[in-house]
């Protein structure tokens, strides 16, 4: 197996002592982890560096773990501090950006080429190459385009706005484009994942289904991986003489004070005047509480050469200050406040005595320091309150819920925590140590590399073109063994306009025969076809996954029944109430009930992501009704292309496939343009497989074609003479 190329802004090295080593946090240990379960792959980390670290420490391009691109100064600050932090920073957190520089999107731009071109100087065949955050946006793409043909995958580690807010960009298309050259896309929650989505719907009228968007002939999936903290080091940490030395030392120094911790970046994201004035109101409002609690701070300085950090600085000092000048005495301060970066260990003292850990952000990827806190309260059941707008919100349920933004709310938010009996602390704490246990940073890492190695598009275009050459081949051959062939259709693949008369035409005149296959009742496929131009007498016809068949030659009035007689209609109404009840909350959804033997549901009108939960929940529902032994005949499907459920017996969909293949004898070739239901030998979700007999369900090949190529690949099928 090749490499694992984690490509970032900013190697994660530090120069101490004239030698380089590797930074103590972020994804270096967690990452580490995670490749130790990936067989014998090497990580290599690729990314800029500082001018002081390459000549002060000994880190050169054949490093065994880094690998440092080379970046003009003026360029990488351009890039750096303007386009990625002073544009897409504030976007992606919802707040303005209030200029956007074409020179700015320039170096932006600049940057990533010559990251592109870095990679692809080192890249060998079998590596992965796995893209990280906003820095980076472009980079997946580019390096398709440079010929990159192995697996990409990106991960944002910020929220991805909505597309509302997204759409302000003036190169928001190429950035979209940037990222979906990737194979796998990762964020921290559904939301972001969903916002995404729905901005590539948006911008650049792509459609996006079931988590995954077709790109020209690649797919590429969309997942959510939330990331957690790194327990090893944090194990580590707790067993440590410093950190039991440490949390001796503060709790003398905070006997008998309630202690209410905060550690954030200095950031306008973090939301600290407004924990401050949350602090501050408590105070104002339980005076009994002044002298009995403190809030320790944390403020880890960052871009403090920014006049918007120095401008936030001094607000919060400020209030730092007022809020001692009023409460505060010789013997008690109510705010200790530190502007500083502090020593892990310490870190893990103060989340370990901490009673109430205090997150107020007003946007936040996911925040781990809360995840920190949990993992170091094993013993105290110390209490999380947590802004609903941070990334963790959504994986900590236990967690007090705030809204920043609402100061009262917030200050008795607090108090309800400090005044917390030991019973519900104990439950609350149980549930989110759980999480957090089984979902540190190494599980996270795994979960996206095994997802990226997944991925199908490897050598697709390959594939593809093996497997036709095979079905030209066989093509030819039947013709000289007069053997039989079939074109084997959905109704979606008609009224969709990818097959025409004439194409059924044409493939009738090369030997094909031809049969229309569907889930809809007889006269509804009928009036789709003809609505379609389609001779109805020209092709065979099998309604409600083949209770009705219509044979070649005959009228739309000819059916013959096929199901058997022993199929019940006793689960049909209690399916057609919950059918009916999904259909009055999802506004656009349809019931369609004109059939004997199939009941389906339709999402295909409504907002993609909301018929889509919709239809899993409506599933969820219906499958366990139908789980019961007298149900057990019966098959619930979700059609994902066609956004359809479906409910009807389970020896449908084979009877029909049988039916077909009797009429056109042992040797055959069978190609089959649409989606088949489980059940079926035809099943799965590509829309062009081609089937070959004699034992078609050992040689069932699937490839997914762009609708633009399925023409010129029937073509080539009935054109045998080349």
């Amino acid at each position: 197996m090749g490499r694992l190329l984690v490509v970032v802004n900013k190697l994660p090295v530090m120069v101490v002592d004239g030698a380089v080593i590797a930074s103590s946090g972020g994804l270096v240990p967690a990452l580490k982890e995670a490749a130790t379960g990936l067989s014998e792959m090497r990580m290599l980390w690729v990314g800029y560096t500082t001018p002081e670290t390459t000549e002060n420490g000994d880190l050169s391009l054949t490093s065994e773990d880094y690998h440092p691109v080379s970046i003009n100064k003026d360029l990488y600050n351009e890039h750096y501090n303007v386009f990625s932090n002073a544009i897409l920073w504030p976007v992606f957190h919802y707040n303005e950006a209030t200029d956007f520089p074409p020179e700015s999107y320039n170096a932006y731009h600049e940057v990533n080429k010559i990251f592109c071109k870095e990679l692809v100087n080192m890249y060998q065949e079998g590596d992965i190459i796995w893209v990280h955050d906003y820095h980076l946006l472009l980079l997946p793409s580019m390096l398709r385009e440079a010929g990159i043909t192995g697996k990409i995958g990106f991960f944002l580690h910020i929220p991805f706005p909505s597309s509302e807010v997204y759409r302000k960009i003036p190169w928001r298309k190429q950035l979209l484009r940037g990222i979906l050259g990737a194979d796998v896309v990762g964020f921290h929650t559904h939301d972001y994942c969903q916002h995404f989505a729905n901005t590539v719907v948006r911008v650049l009228n792509i459609e996006t289904k079931a988590y995954q968007i077709s790109v020209g002939e690649r797919k590429v999936k969309m997942g959510v991986y939330p990331v957690g903290s790194n327990l090893t080091r944090l194990d580590a940490a707790l067993s440590s003489v410093d950190v039991s030395d440490k949390i001796l030392e503060l709790k003398r120094r905070f006997a008998n004070t309630k202690l209410i911790v905060g550690v954030d970046r200095m950031d306008y994201i973090k939301g600290l005047p407004q924990k401050l004035m949350a602090f501050e109101k408590l105070l104002e409002d339980n005076p009994s509480l002044v002298g009995n609690v403190a809030l320790v701070q944390i403020a880890v300085p960052s871009r403090d050469t920014v006049q918007s950090y120095q401008e936030l600085r001094k607000e919060v000092e400020a209030l730092v200050g007022r809020i001692n000048a009023k409460y505060s005495t010789i013997s008690y301060s109510a705010v200790h406040y530190k502007y500083d970066s502090v020593p892990f260990t310490d870190l893990v003292a103060l989340y370990s005595i901490a009673d109430v850990f205090l997150v107020t952000s007003l946007r936040d990827g996911m925040n781990v320091t809360c995840q920190e806190y949990v993992a170091c309260q094993e013993q105290n059941k110390g209490v999380l309150i947590l802004s609903e707008f941070a990334g963790a919100a959504r994986c900590l349920a236990n967690a007090i819920r705030i809204n920043p933004w609402d100061i009262d709310s917030v200050a008795q938010k607090i108090k309800f925590a400090l005044t917390m009996g030991a019973e519900e602390r104990a439950d609350r704490h149980r549930s989110l140590y759980e999480y957090v246990q089984s979902h540190g940073a190494a599980p996270w890492g795994r979960s996206f590399v095994s997802d990226l190695l997944a991925s199908d598009n490897l050598d697709e275009a390959l594939q593809r073109k093996s497997l036709v050459s095979q079905a030209i081949q066989l093509s030819k051959s039947l013709k000289a063994s007069n053997g039989s062939k079939l074109l084997l259709l959905t109704t979606a693949m008609i009224t969709n306009g990818l097959i025409t008369q004439q194409i059924i035409d044409q493939m009738q005149e090369g030997g094909f025969s031809v049969a229309v296959f569907d889930s809809s009742s007889s006269s509804s496929i009928t009036r789709k076809l003809e609505e379609c131009k389609i001779t109805i007498e020209k092709v065979q016809i099998l309604s409600e996954y083949g209770c009705f068949w219509k044979p070649m030659h005959e009228g739309k009035d000819s059916w013959e029944r096929l199901v058997s007689p022993s199929v019940s209609h006793e689960w049909y109404d209690k399916v057609r109430n919950v059918l009916a009840h999904y259909e009055l909350s999802t506004p656009g959804s349809s019931v369609d009930s004109t059939q004997e033997y199939v009941l389906s549901w339709s999402w295909d009108d409504c907002d993609v992501f909301f018929g889509e939960s919709q239809a899993q929940e409506c599933y969820v529902q219906l499958a366990n009704m139908m789980s019961t032994a007298q149900n057990q005949a019966y098959t619930v499907d979700i059609d994902p292309i066609s956004s359809i459920l479906e409910i009807y017996p389970k020896s449908l969909p084979e009877q029909s496939i049988n039916q077909l293949f009797k009429t056109i004898g042992p040797q055959q070739l069978v190609v089959f343009i649409g989606y088949a239901p489980p059940d079926s030998i035809l099943s799965q979700t590509s829309v062009f497989s081609l089937l070959m007999h004699p034992t078609v369900a050992e040689h069932n090949r699937s490839i997914s074609l762009p609708s633009t190529e399925i023409e010129q690949v029937l073509g080539r099928l009935v054109d045998v003479s080349e």
